[in-house]
């Protein structure tokens, strides 16, 4: 609330601030209830809990910055790609964490102090039970969420962001890479509860590792997703990095927590995430073959301009050795080459831009080979979909 009035009526860091300010005020509420008083105790630093909570928090601090990493990761390399990239990305983001902070998250922190006390307890079997539970619960409703976000992707899009500077195609782009971000709702959500389950033991190293190799991953898959993909390719990376880290967290702990259930719903979100694997492929079945096909060398394309301006060139120099073929007719015999490939920069549109197809569109293949060979005698590209269409 603070954020939204600052930003309709003073101004971006003044909501900020105001946020903030709120924020803190809450939980003083809750200290003041608790009737906490703070003072100043410097013997508290030498108390053994005192020195195990310093031990505890290190590790997390590095957990932290590899999260932050990633988070650079996704900037530096979207700023390298479309205009509007880090923006569509972002915003994919915020839609994609919303069912991820009601479930997992708003979850996680409740049962935290329950895992807790169970291990201050010394009663492994309920800690373990307890997070079984909860594992249920997540997955029972983040999948469910997940599948809902997939399908209402492209209308949320346009409906809450549409308009004059947010056009179709970056409605479009936003929507696709909020359906493959979506994939790491349920994946996200279970994450939060299998840290929490390590931090409630007092082992903060363990998840900071393998935040850290996460952070890794991410940085791999980014860098040469982004280069096929484009925007696509920094959800890839954020859902393979998401599925790193549940594995890695996964594993040690796969003994307490494997139950049928959860087998079964682990392969249900499988198929789903299969499902749209393939269907991603499908959609991007050129760029893959392209992958698979060798590189062939071709001629640099030439622009309409720049062919012309050689016939010119050619019939001016046709014409001084007509008027010079008495003088030199050795001249005047200039073999003329053909050359053997010739490749010229027509820009390319779909008939179906946007991948209607539609009445309309299933006959509008000779409309766009026109619309090419227009705008490549005019000297003019396609600049997007939009302009295609």
């Amino acid at each position: 609330l603070g954020i939204c009035f600052g930003i309709v009526f003073l101004t971006p860091i003044t909501g900020v601030i105001i946020g903030a300010a709120l924020h803190l005020s809450i939980r003083l509420i809750a200290v003041l209830r608790l009737r906490y008083r703070p003072k100043l105790n410097l013997a508290a630093w030498h108390s053994p809990d005192v020195q195990h909570t310093l031990r505890l928090i290190g590790p997390r601090i590095i957990g932290l910055l590899a999260i932050q990493a990633s988070l650079w990761t996704f900037n530096a390399i979207g700023s390298t790609l479309a205009e509007g990239s880090v923006a569509i990305f972002n915003w994919a983001r915020n839609f994609q964490s919303l069912p991820v902070s009601f479930i997992g998250i708003t979850i996680a922190t409740v049962l935290f102090p329950v895992l807790a006390d169970h291990f201050a307890a010394a009663q492994p079997d309920k800690l373990y039970d307890r997070a079984k539970q909860a594992l249920l619960i997540i997955i029972g409703l983040s999948v469910p969420a997940m599948m809902v976000m997939i399908g209402i992707s492209q209308p949320l899009i346009g409906l809450l962001l549409g308009g004059e500077s947010f056009t179709t195609t970056a409605i479009h782009n936003t929507a696709i890479t909020l359906i493959v971000m979506s994939l790491a709702i349920p994946l996200e959500s279970i994450q939060h509860i299998l840290a929490r389950l390590y931090y409630a033991q007092h082992n903060t190293k363990y998840p900071a590792l393998i935040t850290v190799i996460g952070a890794g991953v991410n940085l791999l898959v980014c860098w040469w997703a982004a280069q096929q993909f484009g925007v696509f390719g920094l959800a890839v990376g954020f859902v393979m990095m998401t599925g790193v880290i549940d594995g890695l967290l996964f594993w040690p702990l796969r003994y307490h927590l494997m139950t049928k259930t959860i087998i079964r719903l682990a392969l249900i979100f499988f198929l789903i995430c299969l499902r749209l694997v393939l269907g991603l492929g499908w959609w991007k079945r050129t760029t893959i073959k392209d992958w698979l096909t060798p590189k062939v060398d071709v001629p640099e394309a030439v622009t309409y301009e720049a062919v012309e301006s050689q016939k010119t060139l050619k019939n001016s120099e046709n014409t001084g050795i007509a008027e010079n073929a008495e003088k030199n007719t050795e001249d005047a015999e200039e073999e003329i080459i053909i050359p053997a490939e010739l490749n010229l920069s027509v820009p390319f549109t779909s008939q179906a831009p946007f991948t209607n197809w539609d009445a309309v569109h299933e006959e509008t293949c000779e409309e766009a080979s026109i619309l090419m060979a227009a705008r490549f005698l005019q000297g003019r590209g396609i600049a997007d979909a939009t302009d295609a269409e």
